[in-house]
């Protein structure tokens, strides 16, 4: 299986999917959705794998986050983190759908994960939250990085550009 495809994931790959680890349990939920590509699930489980090795608790802000796919998987590999709020500047309307999968498996979830569509400059920061990007693009980086610096969040920031 190449990890790298960008062909969605849909219920006929389920098969592949049928270990008992929390990975494989993510990946039948993105299935059961069948609108994300198979490199983004990847790309947010090691990501977000990564991440809560180093980082633990605040409120997670999945910046420039596509479905919010991320977001997700980090409250679910931390639950000290009391919410997320996943944002870009447009979100894909099978973003919910991907949310509803996921809350079907984890109902601690639900009402936990917000999405806003939003000019990445003008979400709120506070201290403590936990900045994370798996798509931050081109000058994304930059951008999101002089965001945790100006708000005083220093290392905070967890970002695959």
């Amino acid at each position: 299986m190449d990890r790298s495809s960008r062909n969605r994931l849909t219920e006929h790959a389920l098969p592949q999917f049928a270990g008992t680890t929390l990975f494989d349990a993510i990946a039948r939920a993105v299935c059961r959705a069948g609108c994300l590509p198979r490199k983004e699930l990847y790309e947010a489980w090691e990501v977000a794998r990564r991440v809560r090795r180093r980082f633990r608790g605040g409120r997670v802000i999945d910046l420039a986050c596509g479905h919010g796919l991320l977001a997700q998987i980090l409250l679910l590999l931390d639950d000290s983190s009391p919410e997320a709020l996943a944002v870009d500047r447009q979100l894909p309307k099978s973003a919910a759908l991907l949310q509803a999968s996921l809350c079907v498996e984890w109902p601690r979830l639900r009402g936990r994960v917000g999405h806003l569509e939003a000019d990445l400059r003008t979400v709120p920061l506070q201290r403590g939250d936990l900045v994370v990007s798996a798509h931050a693009c081109g000058g994304l980086t930059d951008l999101i990085l002089a965001r945790c610096r100006s708000r005083g969040l220093g290392g905070r920031p967890a970002l695959l550009p």
